[in-house]
Order: C-alpha cells, then structure tokens, then sequence
C-alpha cells in the first residue's frame, strides 16, 4: 500500500480519493482558463478535522506529486511538530511511498518555488 492516493478530474472538479477505499477526501473546483486551470476551491469530506490551509496545501501537494510527478515536499501534521516518530509513520501513513520529505511551511503560495516549477 505505498500509492495511497488516486485523483480524478469530472465535471470540472479535481476528486482526490484514498486509494484503497476508494473513498473521496478532497475537492476541488476547477475553472478551466485558456491553455491553465485555476481552482476556485477546496472542501474536504466529513469527518476530515484539520484547518482549511492544510487541506490547500494537500490538494497543492497531491497535484504536484501525482499529477506533476514532481519530488515536492509534502505538507506535515503540525500537531506532531518535536515527534520525529510520529512525523515519520503520519507522512507514510497519509501520502505513502511518494512521501520523500516534509515541511511545516506553506508551500502554495512560495514565488521562489513557483519560479522553480515554473520558469
């Protein structure tokens, strides 16, 4: 089980699934620009307990890893911030073999990584 997510685009919105439940845990709306997509906006499913900037910063991650293929660092727990052991098992747990590095900083909106990705 180290591919624990599946994304899929329908009706203009990203679906980002668990991929042994298959089971959908975020949302995103996208609007679709000339030659660029944009998303609008980002729900999570029920039950998901965690602040709208992290669930931003997953969507942001997801897309860079599973759509991009990049080597991006994933988005850590901040409540397990000072538990290396715990930040370990909850990366692998969460984003699996694709999890090569974390960071507690908000990566979306860093120009110098977007400058890095981008051009």
């Amino acid at each position: 089980m180290e591919e624990k997510w599946d994304l899929y685009v329908r009706a203009g919105c990203l679906f980002c699934l668990r991929s042994w439940t298959g089971g959908p845990v975020y949302a995103a709306q996208l609007t679709w620009l000339t030659g660029e997509w944009t998303i609008t906006e980002v729900s999570r499913a029920a039950g998901i307990e965690e602040d709208q900037s992290r669930s931003i910063q997953v969507v942001d991650y997801l897309i860079k890893s599973h759509l991009y293929n990049l080597a991006a660092p994933h988005p850590l727990q901040p409540a397990l911030k000072g538990d290396n052991q715990a930040l370990a098992i909850a990366s692998f747990s969460e984003f699996g073999c694709r999890a090569l590095y974390g960071t507690f900083d908000d990566l979306v909106h860093t120009e110098s990584l977007e400058r890095g990705l981008w051009g």
